[in-house]
């Protein structure tokens, strides 16, 4: 299980790579907002399975190539190519693949929260909602959580808690945590802070809340480059891909190398052509 997950995560990690690179080059237009620091989270979802309906937010490649977008198409769209994902239209915060059940995110902060629960309720379908820890804080989120509790709807709200709303940290926006408002509403919630394990609780905890659904969790992670652009302020202080490398190394006898070759080419065989400006 966690090596399927690394190579998800992997991969992740080597196509944002190379967004950052066609980004210094000049070769996106439009604002870009890389996940590099939480692509195992929707790794870790991914693996529990792929029938969720998914509501990313903005910081999205990762959520898209975990649930089965073609990446090629995905590198495109970020390039506002005319024959990406959403004809170029998307760019790198509104990817969608409906086809998948993976829904674009309008732009306006939080506002998956109550489209993924009405479309849960609607359809009866469960869903997972991608939010940020300044995202919670938008009212429509907070009456999302009670609606979702209310209902009893298989829904999974996921906050990928950076401590940051751009650069402002949470304890300059407010005195409450949203695992206590979550609870408040009778959702399952806690705080996931180990960073060792972190993607192995993600996983198996998205496994066990499977019957017991509305529920959340709170990912204590680190945004590795600015909240828009591929600028660097200093350098991160954890790397949860690399805590999960170790946790695969300790678990099995996988050519981790070897792995990470294969899909480096992969990766670099679809970038190539797409970096020539």
């Amino acid at each position: 299980m966690l090596i399927d997950i690394y190579r998800q995560a992997y991969f992740n990690r080597q196509f944002e790579l190379k967004v950052v690179e066609a980004h210094k080059k000049g070769l996106i237009k439009s604002p870009i907002y890389l996940s590099i620091g939480t692509e195992h989270i929707p790794a870790a979802i991914a693996d529990v399975s792929r029938d969720w309906l998914v509501f990313p937010q903005h910081r999205c490649h990762s959520w898209l190539l975990s649930f089965g977008a073609d990446p090629t198409a995905v590198a495109k769209e970020i390039l506002g190519l005319p024959d990406g994902l959403n004809k170029g239209m998307g760019g790198s915060a509104s990817l969608a693949a409906p086809e998948l059940g993976v829904y674009g995110h309008d732009g306006h902060l939080g506002s998956n929260a109550p489209i993924a629960v009405g479309m849960c309720h609607a359809s009866g379908k469960q869903a997972v909602v991608h939010l940020g820890d300044a995202s919670v804080e938008e009212d429509y989120v907070l009456a999302s959580l009670g609606y979702a509790a209310t209902y009893k709807l298989p829904i999974l709200f996921i906050v990928e808690d950076n401590d940051l709303s751009i650069l402002t940290q949470i304890k300059k926006r407010r005195n409450w945590n949203i695992v206590d408002v979550a609870l408040g509403f009778e959702l399952n919630a806690l705080h996931i802070n180990d960073k060792y394990y972190q993607t192995k609780q993600i996983r198996d905890l998205s496994t066990s809340y499977y019957g017991s659904f509305p529920a959340l969790m709170n990912v204590k992670c680190e945004r590795h480059y600015w909240h828009a652009g591929s600028g660097v302020d200093n350098e991160p202080k954890t790397d949860n891909l690399k805590d999960l490398r170790m946790l695969v190394r300790s678990e099995g006898k996988y050519d981790l190398e070897g792995i990470e070759e294969e899909i480096a080419d992969q990766v670099n065989k679809i970038w190539e052509p797409l970096l020539v400006s």
